[in-house]
This record gives C-alpha cells, structure tokens and sequence, in this order.
C-alpha cells in the first residue's frame, strides 16, 4: 500500500517550502511597515489604523505559516522541526522573533524544546563517520547555534525560576536526554537553563520554595541520567596527522563547568571519575608537541573551563 500523498515526505517538503516563502513574505512585509512607521502622518488616525491592520494582518500569517503554535503531540516531526530543516527556515527566525509577542516567543521556544532531539542539527548526533555529512552537518549546526538559539536563549535569560522549570522538566520528559546531550545545540541549551536556574537558585528570598526543590530535582535527575557518559559527550580525538578543532569541543566543556557548578562535592567527585579520560588525553595531547601551539593553548583553555569550575587547573596534571 502507498503512503497517501497528503503525507508523503514529496508533499511535506513542498508544503515546508512554501510556508517558509510565505514567511519570508510577511517578515518583509513586517519590515517593510516597520520602516514606514515613523513617516506615518502626525493625527492621521485612519492611516495609524490602517498600518497597525496591516502590521498585525502580517505578523498573523507569519505566526500560522510557521508551525509553531500546532500541538506538540499531533505530527511527527512536529511542522517547525521541518521548518528549522532548512537552512533559510533557520536564517529567518532571528528576524521574526522581533515581531513576536511574549506568548509567541514562549511558544517557539517551547516548541523547540518538546521536539530538540527531532531537529536536523540533533537527529544525527555530532560525530558522524561521513566526512561529507559531517561538513553539511558543522554548517546547519553552526547556523542554528548562530540563528535560531540566540532569539531563544536571551528570551530564557529573562524568564522566572518556574518558566525555566517547565522548560527545563519538558527537555528531559520528551527528549533522550542520554542521547541528544551529545549535540552542540543541546549542550549549549542545557548550559544556559543550569546558568539561569542557578544564579535564580542563589536569590532564594525572590523564589517559592517549591520552585527551589523543584529546580534541585531537576538538576540531580539530569546528573543521574549522564553519570558515566562523560566521554560520550565528546568527538572522538583526530587520528595521527589531522588537527584537532578545539571549537568544535568548546560547548561540552562549557556545559561540564556549568554542571560542575551546581554539583555537591560528592557529585563534583563522581564528575572528575567520570571526565577523567577525556581530561587526560586532551591535556597530553596538548603538551606532547603534536599539535600546533594555538591550538594546544586552545585545548587547555577549553579543559580549564571545566576544571576551574572545581578549583582545578591542567597546569596540575602532568604531561
């Protein structure tokens, strides 16, 4: 039996593309209004009244082509997972985030959440064997990092303790967490909710109690789930004549830190156990005189952002 062509992968990749014009279209438009605003006639009621029509017409059909307001649960992958799919799906939302309400924004971001290990730069994992994906696969990745997380990421920056609580508690229920934290994306997420729930964490006369141990909970159940699973966290070391890219390493040990700094002392021991190998053969590498001196100062550098973090330095570790 074939598969009807109303979901079909050739009927969905049209029906993308051309939400994704019609977006295109309306944040020109928005653009374009934005622009012709302050050239709005002084007392011209009618016309204010018709720019503000054809502003919110605009961002209307920009909010519905782009899926992400459709329940989270109904298709699979979710209609923005497929948006985000293409490179100039990514390139557009930074410029229409800045049409969006505050329940828009949330909405997006939430979308993205609920569906992190779907997304194109998180389906595959980080390290493919394929050098010719592996290359499409550093691009998109680097696109989504540079267009679609910061919008997000500066939202969450300004959100209370319970938002980042919700959103945090959604990652971990609907996302394989063990999995997708190999990702540059969902390190760099998960980075920014433990920065933000711990610095919210230490004005504890500003947050509810329940908010606190919930914060607490979440934070012990994502230890568990990635204790022993450091080293997976990482791209495997180049072999003998390629140079590393210690950029491309730089994400999980700023999410290491980040974990670190919320850790107990026992769980800051079981971190060290768990990341010694990794720790090990980065800070060797770097003295062993194989690798040029940037890059090596490089590799230290990314290895002390987790060890700092424990009051701990590569200069400790013998070569």
């Amino acid at each position: 039996m074939f598969m009807s062509d109303a979901r079909s992968p050739a009927h969905e990749r049209r029906a993308t593309l051309r939400a994704i014009e019609a977006v295109y279209s309306a944040v020109l438009q928005l653009e374009q209004l934005l622009r012709e605003q302050s050239r709005l006639p002084a007392g011209e009621h009618r016309a204010v009244q018709t720019w503000a029509t054809s502003y919110a017409q605009a961002q209307e059909q920009a909010w519905a082509e782009l899926g992400a307001a459709q329940p989270i649960t109904n298709t699979y992958p979710h209609p923005l997972v497929r948006f985000l799919a293409f490179s100039k799906g990514k390139r557009l939302i930074p410029r229409l985030v800045h049409h969006l309400s505050v329940d828009q924004t949330l909405a997006l971001t939430t979308t993205i959440i609920a569906n992190f290990e779907s997304l194109d730069v998180c389906r595959f994992g980080s390290f493919s064997i394929s050098s010719d994906v592996s290359a499409r696969q550093r691009d998109e990745t680097s696109l989504f990092l540079h267009a679609v997380m910061p919008p997000t990421l500066a939202f969450m920056a300004e959100t209370p303790l319970q938002i980042i609580n919700g959103l945090f508690a959604l990652f971990m229920e609907r996302n394989n967490v063990a999995w997708v934290a190999r990702t540059r994306p969902a390190q760099v997420f998960m980075t920014v909710v433990l920065g933000r729930s711990a610095m919210l964490r230490q004005q504890q006369q500003q947050q509810q109690q329940q908010d606190l141990f919930q914060a607490a909970e979440l934070y012990n159940h994502l230890f568990s789930v990635l204790r022993g699973s450091v080293p997976s966290l990482f791209p495997p070391l180049p072999t003998l004549g390629q140079t590393p890219r210690p950029t491309e390493d730089v994400h999980a040990w700023q999410f290491l830190a980040a974990l670190a700094q919320s850790a107990s002392v026992e769980q800051q021991h079981i971190l060290v156990a768990d990341a010694r190998s990794v720790v090990l053969e980065r800070v060797q590498l770097a003295k062993s005189g194989q690798v040029p001196s940037d890059v090596a100062a490089a590799i230290i550098g990314n290895v002390n952002l987790f060890l700092n973090a424990l009051g701990l330095d590569a200069s400790q570790i013998s070569g």
